[in-house]
């Protein structure tokens, strides 16, 4: 059942990732998000279970003993950090996301439906962002067209997850606890 979920998840990434390439081209949007820009990889992200284990397999697949060994130690810190702070705390703060690894994501083809979903029309909010975690009332540019699509895409996630009894967790929280399950 678990491999069966997995292939439906990757499905549906695959499907989610084509309809906004599509689009992209199609209404020929600019984004600004590039290889190496990581502003946005200090934010707080939720992620299911699922997703969790996805990414736990392509660690397993691709990521060396060491690789592995350095990703735990980033996950063990980061929720040393998160653990004890509110939702908001976290919000208003550059925590970096334990999978980044020489300012890229080190499962960028896994990466969770919040991280996909999350883009921007231009480089200048997310530094001012970055730079300014306590003031949540900046936003990044976005393309309404995108954000419809990505709104579908994340309420066919949570319909589906939540008749499987899933929610979201803290992602560092929830992939410590996988990572720990399949690497003892």
């Amino acid at each position: 059942m678990h491999e069966q979920l997995l292939r439906i998840q990757a499905e549906q990434r695959e499907a989610a990732d084509a309809r906004t390439a599509e689009y992209i081209a199609t209404e020929n949007v600019s984004l600004a998000c590039r290889e190496g820009c990581d502003y946005c990889c200090y934010l707080r992200v939720e992620a299911y279970r699922l997703e969790a284990s996805a990414i736990v397999d392509y660690i397993r697949r691709t990521f060396t003993e060491k690789q592995t060994a350095d990703l735990r130690a980033r996950l063990e810190k980061h929720v040393d950090i998160v653990d004890d702070m509110t939702v908001e705390q976290h919000r208003t703060r550059n925590i970096p996301c334990p999978l980044l690894a020489d300012s890229r994501c080190s499962v960028y083809p896994m990466r969770p439906l919040a991280c996909r979903s999350y883009t921007s029309l231009h480089v200048r909010s997310c530094k001012y962002s970055f730079k300014n975690p306590r003031d949540m009332k900046e936003s990044r540019p976005k393309n309404a067209g995108l954000e419809r699509l990505w709104d579908e895409e994340r309420e066919i996630q949570r319909l589906g997850f939540g008749a499987t009894g899933q929610h979201p967790y803290e992602l560092g929280s929830i992939l410590l606890s996988e990572v720990n399950r399949e690497f003892p």
